[in-house]
């Protein structure tokens, strides 16, 4: 990737069959991350929770399965999360209850 000075990255509708990197960490200027309807597979990375830039993550409509990391509740920039349409298994993290910022 190389580059840690994205601000916003948007890949949405597209064929994405693959999960999402752990590299994503790098760009820790992110405030934007949009990958909505794909079919992303596997779990969300933990590493997600070092995007402390980030407010706005949509990663609606792909094949996300497993947990929810419970590192997602270290983005407390964040102001809008959607994960809506997926595989998501298990208990809500305590930690989103962090998400004070979270557009109702």
């Amino acid at each position: 990737m190389g580059h840690t000075c994205v601000w916003r990255w948007e890949i949405s509708s597209n064929s994405i069959t693959s999960p999402l990197p752990t590299e994503l960490a790098l760009l820790t200027s992110l405030h934007y991350l949009k990958l909505y309807s794909n079919s992303i597979t596997g779990p969300l990375p933990t590493e997600l929770g070092l995007l402390t830039s980030l407010q706005d993550l949509e990663i609606s409509s792909n094949s996300i399965t497993g947990p929810l990391p419970t590192e997602l509740g270290l983005l407390t920039s964040r102001e809008d999360l959607d994960l809506s349409s997926n595989s998501i298994t298990g208990p809500l993290p305590t930690e989103l209850a962090l998400l004070t910022c979270l557009d109702g």
